[in-house]
């Protein structure tokens, strides 16, 4: 045995001597060429190293190379496809025959990476790929011997015998000419500076990454410094601190400047297959961002469970830093103030946001949140908002006293709720209406919209296969309750909607000042209607308008015209007379007014309208153009009952006379008119007609007696 001992160890000492001799008896630049003509062999690509070639045998075994180049593929130019100014590798020769692997420094200086795509979509390593995959190198891949298996029980088993003195790179560059999308994108410099790393111990980390970008213009420039640790079974990384600054500008940047700043804390363990975020912090823009959690299985199932915090912020500071120009709002410091708290849980396909707390200004908002497909997609909720004023965040009241958001209809000098409604109106994006898949109810404790006020809503959504349905809907609003049942249908080109509503015991009067800025109808109202049409824009869908309604109001008054002064008035131009100014309200009261109507392509048809005061009863019927804004009604009015209040006391004469009254006209500027002369001539001619009758009566009477008269009363009328 110590004879085969000395022999082996002579052996190797010969090899150790013939092995230095080589290295200094061999220039290795004698072989440039060989290396360069064996590389373009296996490329296709010239290569050539232009400076000096190293080698070392002990302690190390190594190699620097200076000036490397490899050429581009045909087409793209002459500048080198890759080119590196110095490289430098070193490993530690004796701990290989232990089957450890101790390299020194690993060093990277002047790396140029050329990356490109013509117009055509071809890169410029296609070829390389075509090349490497080819059923040679496939055939030759599967003659290799396997490599070792790495030691099981860690996925970093194959480190176990790694120990690396760190690694150098400086002044790299990677440039992306893109001619098919007409983009450039370079990254330059990039540099990274990475400790010595062993087992156990905390290694440091330093980088530098610039981005210049052609299409839009940006650079961004991101910087990296922390510490990293791999324990020493080498089955967990943790990462503790670990620091990010970005810094970008450009007309690419939103608002032309932005700097974010990342903290993080973290382990990652890989025989658990699990992610712990201790502590990652965003802050970016005045935004302060913290989000904390786990993800489990990341090879196979990946799933975070954590919570997100956002700390209070401006939307309009935010907003004006990112150089988006807000739109005037009714209210200048809406969007003042926004928070978001919420537990968290997300995969790659769905995302879960529960114990959801979001305050924006005075609104706050909260429940629950699921997406349970991204593509889509497809969204569950069940939300609670406590109050929000919608009209806060809404143009300002036009300067004629008008609502926010108006437009002036033309010819009128002012604006209509439709035309509005028009003008602020927004083409909805039907794309996305088809694609929906979503159910959830959102309960509103106090809801402001278009100046119309209501508590306690209850919205319940469902919307799939371009079918869209709000049922039920309910709100309590002006003494009274609302429940509706809304259907969009936007399967076809065109949209398609029908409305089933109605209120119930609301004061119109406080709900018109409300919505339109006045209130010329008052009184206790019960309306339902139902209402199909196409088109979502308020102004097209209106002569698309088909349906019924119904509609009663107790104890109330139209204001703007009061029926009972128009008959004085008629009757007072006949009799030559004028009427002392009118004192009171212009009005008429009701104590009751219904009736019903049916709409067939934006024209509403009323046949029964009936209304009843102590004074007046009114029955009438008309038509209301919807598209043109026009109305065109008759009333017949009589003076029944009591005489007392509105003017009754001069009417006396025309009790019972069916009086018409027709008013028509634009929406914004109806005209009245009270047609008396043809029922005052009606009414004298009776008159004249009865006193001959009574005359004639007295004589027969006194001629014939007075029962012979009475029965002779009839021949000639009561």
């Amino acid at each position: 045995m110590g004879k085969l001992l000395k022999w082996l160890g002579g052996i190797l000492v010969l090899v150790l001597v013939v092995a230095i001799g080589a290295l200094f008896l061999i220039d290795p630049n004698d072989y440039r060429d060989e290396i360069a003509g064996a590389v373009h062999r296996q490329t296709g690509r010239e290569f050539a190293i232009e400076g000096d070639i190293r080698l070392s045998l002990f302690p190390w075994v190594g190699v620097e190379l200076e000036s490397v180049r490899l050429g581009n593929a045909a087409g793209f130019g002459t500048d080198p496809f890759l080119y590196a100014g110095a490289v430098q590798v070193r490993v530690r020769l004796l701990p290989l025959l232990h089957k450890q692997v101790e390299m020194s420094r690993v060093v990277l200086n002047g790396l140029r990476l050329n990356l490109a795509r013509d117009a055509q979509g071809h890169t410029n390593w296609d070829d390389l790929v075509q090349r490497f995959s080819s059923p040679s190198q496939q055939s030759a891949t599967a003659r290799a011997p396997a490599p070792a298996a790495a030691p099981s029980g860690s996925p970093l088993g194959a480190l176990a015998g790694l120990s690396l003195g760190g690694i150098s790179v400086q002044d790299a560059a990677i440039r992306w000419d893109d001619a098919q999308a007409g983009q450039r994108l370079q990254l330059k410099p990039v540099n990274l500076e990475l400790g010595a790393l062993a087992p156990g111990q905390a290694v440091p980390v330093k980088f530098q990454l610039g981005l210049q970008s052609s299409q839009p213009p940006a650079e961004l420039d991101l910087r990296g410094h922390g510490q990293v640790r791999i324990a020493a079974s080498l089955d967990r990384l943790d990462i503790a601190p670990f620091g990010l600054h970005l810094t970008a500008t450009g007309k690419g940047v939103p608002g032309g400047k932005l700097s974010a700043d990342l903290d993080s804390r973290a382990r990652l363990d890989l025989a658990r297959d699990r992610l712990a975020l201790e502590n990652l912090q965003l802050s970016a823009l005045g935004l302060k961002l913290a989000l904390v959690g786990t993800a489990e299985g990341l090879r196979s199932a990946p799933r975070f469970n954590g919570s997100l915090k956002l700390d209070p912020f401006s939307p309009r500071t935010l907003l004006g830093r990112l150089g988006v120009e807000l739109p005037p709002m009714a209210d200048a410091k809406a969007l003042g103030k926004a928070a978001l708290d919420t537990r968290v849980v997300a995969t790659p396909h769905d995302l879960a946001l529960d114990g959801l707390t979001l305050t924006l200004d005075d609104s706050h908002l909260g429940g629950q949140v699921k997406v349970l497909a991204f593509k889509g997609p497809v969204v569950r909720y069940g939300l609670m908002l406590d109050g929000i004023d919608v009209d806060r965040y809404l143009p300002p009241p036009a300067k004629d006293g008008g609502k926010g958001g108006g437009t002036a209809a033309a010819g009128s000098g002012g604006a209509t709720p439709a035309t509005a409604a028009a003008g602020g109106s927004q083409a909805l994006p039907l794309d996305l209406l088809r694609a929906l898949d979503v159910a959830g109810t959102l309960k509103i404790g106090r809801l402001k919209v278009a100046g119309v006020r209501s508590q306690d809503l209850v919205l319940t959504l469902k919307a799939a296969k371009g079918r869209i349905r709000l049922h039920p809907a309910r709100a309590s609003l002006y003494q009274g309750s609302y429940q509706g049942d809304l259907r969009l249908d936007v399967r076809g080109k065109q949209p398609r909607f029908q409305t089933d509503e109605r209120l119930q015991g609301v004061q119109a009067g406080p709900l018109l000042q409300d919505l339109l800025g006045q209130d010329r109808l008052q009184g206790k109202a019960d309306v339902s209607v139902r209402l199909s049409g196409r088109s979502l824009d308020p102004v097209a869908v209106r002569p698309t308008l088909n349906g019924k309604l119904a509609f009663r109001f107790a104890d109330g008054a139209i204001e703007g015209v009061d029926i009972a002064r128009l008959i004085r008035e008629a009757q007072a131009r006949i009799k030559g007379r004028s009427l002392p100014p009118a004192n009171g309200p212009v009005q008429t009261d009701f104590t009751e007014l219904s009736g019903t109507a049916t709409i067939t392509r934006g024209i509403l048809v009323n046949k029964d309208l009936a209304g009843k005061s102590p004074l007046l009863r009114v029955s009438g019927h008309g038509r209301v153009d919807l598209p043109g804004e026009k109305l065109d009604y008759l009333l017949t009015t009589r003076i029944v009952g009591t005489l007392q209040g509105q003017g009754g006391k001069d009417l006396a004469q025309l009790k019972g006379l069916a009086i018409p009254v027709r008013i028509w006209g634009d929406f914004s500027a109806p005209r009245y008119q009270v047609r008396l002369e043809k029922v005052l001539g009606q009414a004298v001619k009776a008159k004249a007609k009865r006193k001959v009758q009574q005359k004639l009566q007295q004589k027969l009477q006194k001629k014939l007696g007075t029962d012979l008269g009475n029965k002779l009363k009839g021949l000639f009328g009561r």
